[in-house]
């Protein structure tokens, strides 16, 4: 049976305003959700909190010059666990516009890369926990590129009226079961562009893991996860 995947979902204001807006011209703002220093996260995620300077300086996101197939995730935990090899990580989509008939969800595979040269990534860096960084998996970049176009035509079609989200999920396991932590300290950090550095999509949470809480099959063993 599969195990229950780890959600986070996360709404930056600052970016929804600026997705898919026009570019000659400021686009309206609609009424935001949350206000630009912070995120919105899901109901199992704990309360927002302020976003880290870097991610609310970062420019806007524009489509049409994005490779969204070269976004990155992040995710820092404690050294007692690690996010599965195999379906352990996926990052999904979420778009809305009034050029839609119908709100638009595209989830994407994700595949563990190499360490990237990032001076964010390093100033987040702590004893007892380590940095894990994912891109789209080699598969689904065709359709992350098939988005991307989307995005385009729905700049063009509803400029400053579109909104983009973005939510990650994981699923891991523990390395040895002789360390147990109470609760499992996980961060996630996004990067919409190979030439920005990292950001913080969902600042740490602290999750529990009791029985029959959404974080508790990060307790089953690396070795026999499946």
């Amino acid at each position: 049976m599969a195990l229950p995947l780890l959600r986070f979902a996360t709404l930056s204001a600052a970016l929804i305003l600026a997705a898919c807006g026009g570019s000659d011209t400021p686009d309206p703002q609609p009424e935001p959700t949350a206000p630009p220093e912070t995120i919105q996260q899901d109901a199992d995620a704990q309360p927002g909190a302020p976003l880290d300077e870097s991610y609310a300086d970062s420019p806007a996101f524009d489509p049409v010059t994005a490779p969204l197939a070269q976004v990155e995730l992040a995710i820092r935990m404690q050294d007692a666990f690690r996010v599965r090899d195999e379906n352990g990580a996926n990052l999904t989509i979420d778009v809305e516009s009034p050029a839609l008939d119908a709100p638009l969800s595209e989830p994407f595979d994700l595949t563990a890369i190499s360490a990237p040269d990032s001076p964010f990534l390093t100033s987040q860096q702590q004893d007892g926990f380590t940095i894990r960084t994912y891109g789209i998996a080699e598969a689904d970049k065709d359709r992350m590129n098939t988005l991307r176009a989307k995005l385009v035509e729905l700049k063009e079609a509803a400029p400053g009226q579109n909104a983009l989200s973005f939510s990650a999920t994981s699923h891991g396991c523990l390395e040895t079961a002789d360390d147990r932590p109470d609760t499992l300290q996980m961060t996630l950090y996004l990067r919409l562009h190979p030439t920005e550095d990292f950001a913080v999509l969902v600042p740490q949470q602290n999750l529990d893991l009791s029985a029959g809480s959404e974080a508790e099959s990060y307790l089953q063993p690396c070795d026999t996860a499946g």
